[in-house]
């Protein structure tokens, strides 16, 4: 291997390196950012995860997804969410899914 090409190899892998150091975007914002679905979002989901996009499923997918996440909490020791923060979040999720329309 020729000096040209280890000095183009090592250039290519320092600037993969440096790329993966990189911090990682900034979330997007979620839609009605001020709601108190965002809010539980923020405040619930948020302490394993990013809050994912409402928009990541359809509405008929959410109660399951959130059925999950809230048994994940529960393993999590987690408090629980409440009877209306559950339907708060279901709620702003259906509103804001995929393929919904405002």
């Amino acid at each position: 291997m020729n000096k040209t090409m280890l000095k183009n190899k090592s250039l290519l892998l320092a600037s993969m390196m440096l790329t993966a150091c990189a911090a990682p975007p900034a979330p997007i914002p979620l839609p009605d950012a001020d709601s108190a679905g965002a809010r539980l979002m923020h405040d619930k989901c948020g302490k394993c995860h990013g809050p994912p996009q409402p928009a990541t499923h359809v509405a008929a997918a959410w109660p399951g997804v959130v059925d999950r996440m809230l048994a994940h909490r529960m393993r999590k020791a987690y408090a629980p969410l409440s009877p209306d923060e559950q339907a708060t979040l279901l709620d702003y999720l259906r509103k804001h899914a995929r393929g919904a329309t405002l």
